[in-house]
């Protein structure tokens, strides 16, 4: 699915996934974080190539249909944005889980590759 998202609801909703402790990425973007004990917060959020994020635009942001329901719960804040109209919510075809089981169909063999540009958070 993707939805159209303003800023400061992608930083709610990645703070939402930071305290679930699931481990999401929030790829094309550049989150530092701050964490007090369990509390983790986002102090700065840039695009990839660090320019700041238009506060007035929405950004479309590609989700799995499981996180989009709630993450079994833990991504709440997610699930509540998107429920609304104004978030332009797109089911596509393709789905994640179906892609992947393609994947392991055709390859048989995977093995570990190493991050290009793994994203920049400060702990």
């Amino acid at each position: 699915m993707t939805a159209q998202l303003s800023p400061e609801e992608i930083k709610i909703a990645m703070e939402d996934a930071f305290a679930s402790h699931e481990k999401r990425n929030l790829l094309g973007f550049e989150v530092k974080t701050e964490r007090r004990g369990d509390d983790c917060k986002i102090v700065s959020m840039t695009l990839a190539n660090r320019e700041p994020l238009d506060r007035n635009k929405k950004y479309v942001i590609s989700f799995n249909s499981f996180d989009t329901r709630s993450g079994g719960h833990h991504f709440m804040k997610l699930r509540a944005f998107l429920e609304r109209p104004e978030a332009n919510c797109i089911l596509h075809p393709v789905q994640t889980r179906d892609a992947l089981i393609g994947y392991f169909q055709r390859h048989k063999i995977v093995s570990r590759i190493a991050a290009v540009n793994p994203p920049a958070v400060a702990a």
